[in-house]
């Protein structure tokens, strides 16, 4: 392994020089990146750019073609499915379900491999944190995509859920997609609180780059395939970044409150 990466004390998780191709096509190419402890990274990029193929490698459903992922100084694909599953969650885009399962039902989910006792200690304070309350009698396959959204938020959160969070990681993939703006704003405002009070990590992918400025302490823009550029959302969330790999006519404003970088369509 090369020297790329020296020191662990700042890193979670880390991929080095990783690329993933299927049946001779390379759907991503030399990644280097890592995940800090306590971060919420957010995945950036237009579509197609292999956002999703990446946190499925990051996440360890995936195997690299070429390359390494290190997870709390291990290999990712040396973890056995159970050791994995108590410290890293994934919240995809579409879970469908194809049995009739309450709301509750499928957020307990998350805790399959946890202890009964560690479950019913955890649930509430889970589903009062997503606002999944009113939804926990319904039946999944009946909710909005928004509702199914929040309920599988909560069963990611209940896999890892305790009162210190450190060392752990979640992979969400545009969670709020389907949420209408209390619930984005909810949603994220808790991924901020996780981080900030009970040191969870979070990577996470969004389309909406106001909200991945806000929110996030590191921005990665994946295009073409390729990493273009990692770092704060003022050095990522450019005119020039923007404009190049979106080819969309935008002006970059200060947030009235944070300062960090805001987009707004030119008409």
């Amino acid at each position: 392994m090369s020297g790329k990466f020296s020191s662990t004390s700042d890193r979670l998780l880390f991929a080095e020089n990783i690329s993933f191709e299927i049946q001779g096509k390379a759907l991503l190419q030399n990644i280097n990146l890592v995940l800090k402890p306590g971060e919420i990274t957010m995945l950036i990029g237009p579509n197609g750019a292999g956002k999703s193929t990446l946190m499925r490698l990051l996440s360890g459903y995936l195997t690299p073609s070429t390359g390494q992922i290190m997870f709390q100084q291990k290999v990712l694909n040396e973890y056995a499915s159970i050791e994995l599953a108590q410290q890293r969650a994934v919240m995809r885009q579409h879970s469908q379900l194809n049995f009739p399962f309450s709301v509750e039902e499928v957020i307990r989910m998350g805790g399959y491999h946890r202890r009964a006792k560690e479950v019913e200690h955890y649930l509430p304070e889970v589903i009062e944190k997503t606002d999944c309350q009113p939804l926990l009698n319904k039946g999944y396959s009946q909710l909005s995509g928004g509702e199914q959204q929040r309920t599988q938020l909560a069963r990611a959160l209940l896999q890892l859920w305790q009162e210190d969070m450190s060392g752990k990681l979640l992979f969400l993939d545009e969670p709020t997609s389907a949420f209408d703006l209390h619930h984005q704003q909810q949603c994220l405002r808790l991924m901020r609180e996780l981080c900030d009070k009970k040191g969870l990590t979070v990577c996470c992918i969004l389309h909406d780059l106001n909200l991945a400025s806000l929110y996030g302490d590191h921005i990665v823009l994946l295009a073409e395939q390729q990493l273009q550029a990692q770092g704060s959302p003022k050095e990522i969330i450019t005119e020039a970044n923007i404009k190049q790999w979106y080819k969309a006519d935008i002006a970059i404003h200060p947030h009235y409150e944070t300062n960090t970088p805001q987009v707004a369509f030119k008409r």
